[in-house]
């Protein structure tokens, strides 16, 4: 009994393992769809790998690879403007992300900002506004790093709060926002710079 669990273990270990490269291929593949512009095939190779680790443990490792899968297929659906589609993969890449490596990761804070645009192009303006302080509050814990995503999670929040009517928030949102501008003004264009600068006169 002892050899025949060994075994069945071993076996079990052996599968896990070729799901795995599998896997890894289906996302090489889809990401060289992609820039081969060929999005039904990127798509297949996203979905496929995603049907595989959905039939797996839940193990960190298969989580690992289930959260970059997700976030894979949630950003192709979002670039083409399929946003209903494209909300939970990304909310399901979020929930794995913060649950595999914390919540303060440049990864998370940029699946935060895409995942607000998501919901701001479906109108859902509160989980909209909510998403964007998340991926504001990050950009308060990564130290001296700065990209131009922690600069739109300011931006966003200034927008959904004064679209809320909650003007003393979107100020006070505005005034980060500005501050990181000044900060690092290479990481915005001329024209991103220039709209951002005319809200302060409305």
């Amino acid at each position: 009994m002892e050899q025949a669990f060994v075994r069945r273990r071993t076996s079990t270990g052996a599968y896990l393992c070729k799901v795995l490269v599998d896997v890894d291929r289906m996302m090489e593949g889809g990401e060289a769809c992609e820039k081969r512009r060929q999005i039904d095939g990127a798509r297949m190779f996203y979905r496929a790998a995603i049907e595989a680790l959905d039939a797996l443990l839940d193990t960190r490792i298969v989580l690992e690879r289930h959260e970059r899968a997700q976030g894979l297929m949630g950003r192709l659906a979002y670039r083409e403007l399929d946003i209903e589609t494209a909300i939970p993969y990304l909310e399901e890449q979020c929930r794995s992300h913060e649950h595999l490596y914390g919540g303060n990761t440049v990864a998370l804070l940029e699946a935060y900002v895409m995942l607000c645009q998501a919901y701001s192009r479906r109108k859902r303006v509160l989980e909209a506004r909510d998403t964007a302080k998340k991926a504001a509050e990050i950009t308060a814990k990564l130290g001296d790093y700065c990209s131009a995503y922690c600069i739109y999670a300011h931006f966003w929040v200034r927008m959904f709060e004064h679209e809320l009517g909650n003007f003393e928030a979107a100020e006070a949102a505005l005034v980060s926002c500005l501050a990181l501008i000044d900060a690092h003004p290479e990481l915005l264009s001329a024209e991103e710079t220039a709209m951002i600068r005319g809200l302060a006169s409305k």
